[in-house]
């Protein structure tokens, strides 16, 4: 029952860590490196804790701008100019 305790609570400050340290593009590299930092507090493996946050980042930021850019191209095709009334 700890367990999750102490992991929502490193969740919580890895958050707020890299709320704090807006620096790179999206925070990449600022959320992995204080997910590794924190995580490792708890015994999580480095990698384990890296591959995690980074995951995070393509699942929340790339996928879905991915889809909105395959959205748009496809709306694009699908619209047709209104005919214009003399």
């Amino acid at each position: 029952d700890r367990i999750w305790l102490e992991g929502i609570a490193a969740g919580a400050i890895t958050i707020g860590v890299v709320a704090l340290l807006p620096i790179t593009f999206g925070s990449l590299g600022v959320r992995e490196t204080a997910a590794v930092i924190i995580w490792h507090q708890l015994g999580v493996p480095d990698a384990v804790a890296f591959s995690a946050a980074f995951s995070l980042f393509l699942i929340n930021v790339l996928l879905p701008g991915i889809a909105g850019l395959i959205w748009n191209a496809v709306k694009d095709r699908s619209v047709q100019p209104e005919p214009t009334t003399p």
